[in-house]
């Protein structure tokens, strides 16, 4: 600003050039410049509050589910119920991509000279029930989600049940293999 008004009357690139305050007549310019840039940046700021205000009232790009990424205390989320179901969902989402990892290995064993086809046939099942056990409670969740937003305009859902019964089919699953890997012991 100072120098915009305090700049010497020259002409460099042969462009007459003069300061703001140096116009003989009238000295203000920079003021108006000024009221001119925080009109707009008030305008400018309102405008982005207000666009951040509907993207979280209406979930848009998922803004609520990712504010879990960004938290300190994401590993406790009992105040939070979002953060909550946002989590349920995503643990039964790699609860079903261990499970699919799972049967390939269970596949590739089975495939294997000498391999107990009993066996891999018995876990095989075991993984199809529990893979379909995490589809179920990722749906449910998902709907319960949907219901409890729509019916209060609040969102969550406790999701404790779900991820308990997908914790109970893990360790059966865990289990069976065991019993095959090592049959011996």
């Amino acid at each position: 600003t100072t120098i915009a008004c305090l700049w010497p009357t020259s002409r460099p690139d042969d462009i007459p050039t003069r300061g703001l305050a140096l116009d003989g007549e009238y000295t203000l310019w920079a003021l108006w410049v000024w009221i001119y840039c925080i009109v707009w940046w008030l305008i400018q700021d309102i405008c982005k509050v207000l666009v951040f205000r509907v993207m979280q009232r209406f979930n848009l790009f998922q803004i609520n589910t990712a504010k879990l990424v960004n938290m300190r205390g994401a590993h406790k989320f009992s105040d939070k119920p979002l953060a909550r179901a946002s989590a349920g969902l995503v643990e039964s989402k790699l609860v079903e991509l261990k499970v699919d990892k799972a049967i390939d290995s269970v596949g590739r064993m089975a495939s294997a000279p000498g391999a107990d086809t009993h066996a891999s046939r018995r876990i095989s099942a075991d993984l199809a029930v529990m893979r379909n056990a995490a589809r179920l409670t990722r749906n449910s969740m998902r709907n319960l989600h949907v219901q409890q937003q729509s019916a209060s305009g609040s969102v969550g859902g406790d999701v404790e049940d779900g991820a308990r019964h997908q914790e109970l089919e893990a360790a059966s699953m865990h289990q069976s293999m065991a019993q095959v890997c090592m049959p011996n012991i």
